[in-house]
């Protein structure tokens, strides 16, 4: 059985206690499969932090407004 990258990634995330995640860069399309399975832990007060660079400039910042949003909500949770 072959699993998609994003679909392993959730099921390890949905049975975390806490979540540390580091990635040469953020781009929406690799964040969408994602912002559920965010939103559920920061609503759980799950903490978790997300390490990127600006490597190249490739990371959006949108997707790092979006980031921060769900940490400083997390934050708030703890």
């Amino acid at each position: 059985m072959i699993t998609k990258v994003s679909v392993a990634i959730e099921r390890e995330l949905r049975h975390c206690d806490a979540f540390y995640i580091s990635v040469a860069f953020i781009t929406e399309g690799g964040l969408a499969p994602l912002k559920q399975v965010l939103a559920e832990l920061r609503d759980k007060g799950i903490p978790g932090k997300v390490l990127t660079t600006s490597y190249l400039t490739f990371t959006e910042p949108a997707d790092v407004t979006l980031i921060d949003k769900v940490r400083n909500q997390m934050q708030k949770n703890i």
